[in-house]
């Protein structure tokens, strides 16, 4: 979970400009099980997730766009929480959306 926080830390700006061009995220379909689950039982680790999400773009004014972060936060911790269960192929698939927004 540290890690997470640490990469939600360093979000470069550019991720703004990013996020405003990612039109949907989601699970892949095989996953999509596992959404309602992280929040209910990892909802305090998804709330540290976006408060440093909410702290790092604090100065950026992205307004509707944050919901491209969450989203994208929420997916990269099922992988985090599910890593030893997950194949390699899952993690990267569901950590796509938050590995182009921490891109510099």
């Amino acid at each position: 979970m540290q890690a997470l926080l640490a990469e939600a830390q360093r979000l470069p700006v550019v991720a703004a400009r990013r996020a405003r061009s990612i039109a949907w995220v989601k699970p892949p379909a095989s996953h999509a099980q596992l959404v309602p689950f992280v929040r209910r039982e990892h909802g305090g680790a998804l709330s540290q997730l976006h408060a440093a999400i909410d702290e790092r773009l604090a100065d950026l004014h992205i307004g509707g766009d944050r919901g491209a972060f969450y989203a994208a936060s929420e997916l990269a911790l099922i992988a985090y929480v599910w890593r030893n269960e997950l194949t390699g192929r899952d993690r990267t698939a569901l950590r796509a959306c938050w590995q182009h927004l921490l891109a510099p």
